[in-house]
């Protein structure tokens, strides 16, 4: 589940499932892994810009997600520290992207109020 804290401006990845779920973002900057029940935060506006190091680097999109977007994988992990070195090898996985109103605001246009 992924949440989003207007008050903070973060968003938060819940791992409600029975497998491990990883995730890389700029806020993470490196591939975490969530076991069940535990939560990160995976996101936080605005975003860190990139340290000296990484804008050296010359990497694939899918290895260092861009500013607004997230590499979430279920049960398969990647990264340096796994056989797989990359995203596109992991059986079962997704790209998130987030974005605000060009203001900043959140757009609640889709959003249902009780």
């Amino acid at each position: 589940m992924l949440c989003l804290d207007r008050t903070s401006n973060t968003a938060w990845l819940y791992n409600r499932g029975d497998y491990s779920v990883f995730v890389l973002s700029p806020t993470t900057r490196a591939v975490i892994k969530l076991l069940p029940a535990q939560s990160a935060c995976v996101y936080r506006w605005p975003p860190p810009r990139p340290t000296e190091d990484e804008d050296r680097k010359t990497p694939d999109v899918m290895e260092r997600p861009s500013s607004d977007c997230m590499l979430v994988s279920f049960v398969k992990g990647w990264s340096g520290h796994y056989n797989r070195r990359s995203i596109l090898s992991c059986p079962c996985w997704l790209q998130v992207v987030l974005a605000q109103t060009a203001d900043g605001s959140w757009d609640d246009s889709d959003t249902e109020h009780s």
